[in-house]
């Protein structure tokens, strides 16, 4: 039977859906204070930390892009969120930071408005935006000792912009190879390929390849012999560990390490549902996974073994960030939330206990109308069916 509705909140909803809203109402109300959660208004994309300025701190400074189209400075020493970046007209899904040097700091913000603005951290103020691509910027990504700026975007490119001591973007370079989207992008500082003349910069996209680039100031090109056998479909993030090794997180429900020199997967952590996110703790010892499934996994790289799930978050898991031992997760669901990676505490962990209850009007927690909810569900996975 139809669901017959005077919530306007449901115009435009399947019972489904409906469905899942009251059930993530519920959860949201039984895990609120689970992992410390600093809350937002609207759904988290992105998130980086501020290395920098968090030097000394308990907690770090944290940057965050969001899908009512502004980024966000938050000290989570005090919980502050007052430091807000207002001008794309589209969600903004990636962040980065850098430093002149003149030690002016910046951040970096991609969006989909096809655009990618500059500001001052200190005052918030746009200093420049460069109409960056054809369509949506989803990852950016700073090279700070070649002063570059590398964006990518569903227009299948990337490209690398020369960052000035103004804060202007000058473009250096246009790299195509992709066919889809282009995700994430990646490099290793601590690689021998990373050198004062150029970098091997790695790009992940949904048409489920990585790709090696060789990129300096003055030229770029595409290294021979693309990773397309590791995963199935869409490839969301890239990181390398501390040991110099490459770990990615895909739609196909997995997170992969893979050996560079060889192009194959040696390692492969199952998941229920798309993996947005993946980290490797400092001690090389647990992978740390963000998924679409609302949880976050904690695998013994060793055995393969999942050593604990962490419960809290009441949608998807877009981004994870480590400070010491604290992990950050991010979330769909409007906050970050702080996890203590002792192990003892780890082990100690408890389940989020919850039962269906009668049904209650639920109200949108993200600054968005039911409208808008959906057309960013489906612009989020629109990359996901493939």
């Amino acid at each position: 039977m139809a669901n017959i509705s005077t919530n306007r909140n449901a115009f435009f909803q399947s019972d489904a859906s409906q469905a899942s809203a009251a059930r993530r109402a519920l959860k949201a109300k039984h895990s609120s204070k689970h992992g410390s959660p600093v809350e937002l208004k609207s759904k988290i994309l992105a998130l980086c930390i501020d290395e920098l300025a968090s030097e000394g701190l308990e907690k770090p400074i944290v940057f965050t892009g969001e899908s009512t189209g502004v980024a966000r400075r938050i000290d989570l020493n005090i919980g502050n969120k007052e430091f807000v970046f207002r001008g794309h007209t589209g969600p903004v899904a990636s962040v980065a930071l850098y430093t002149t040097s003149s030690r002016q700091r910046l951040l970096f913000t991609g969006s989909w408005d096809k655009s990618v603005r500059v500001w001052d951290i200190e005052t918030c103020k746009c200093l420049s935006t460069v109409s960056a691509h054809s369509d949506f910027v989803k990852s950016l990504l700073v090279v700070p000792h070649l002063n570059l700026l590398f964006s990518g975007s569903a227009d299948a490119s990337i490209r690398v912009w020369k960052v000035q001591e103004d804060g202007k973007l000058v473009k250096a370079h246009t790299l195509k190879g992709h066919t889809r989207a282009v995700e994430d992008l990646t490099f290793d500082p601590s690689a021998a390929t990373t050198t004062v003349k150029g970098v091997v910069v790695y790009s992940a996209s949904s048409d489920a390849s990585i790709r090696e680039w060789r990129v300096g100031p003055e030229e770029a090109v595409e290294l021979p012999n693309a990773i397309s056998k590791v995963h199935e479909t869409s490839i969301y993030k890239l990181r390398f560990d501390h040991e110099g090794v490459l770990w990615s997180a895909s739609a196909d429900g997995t997170a992969r390490r893979t050996d560079l020199a060889t192009k194959v997967s040696d390692t492969a952590l199952e998941h229920p549902d798309f993996v947005k996110d993946i980290l490797v703790t400092s001690n090389g010892a647990w992978a740390v996974t963000g998924c679409r499934d609302e949880e976050v996994r904690i695998f013994d790289i060793g055995s393969g073994a999942i050593v604990k799930v962490i419960e809290g978050h009441y949608d998807e898991v877009s981004a994870l960030a480590m400070w010491g031992n604290i992990l950050l997760s991010a979330s769909l669901d409007g906050t970050i939330r702080q996890w203590s990676m002792v192990e003892a505490d780890v082990r100690a962990m408890k389940k989020v206990v919850w039962e269906e209850e009668e049904e209650e009007e639920v109200k949108p927690a993200t600054g968005l109308t039911a409208e808008e909810e959906a057309e960013l569900a489906d612009l989020m996975g629109s990359d996901d069916d493939l």
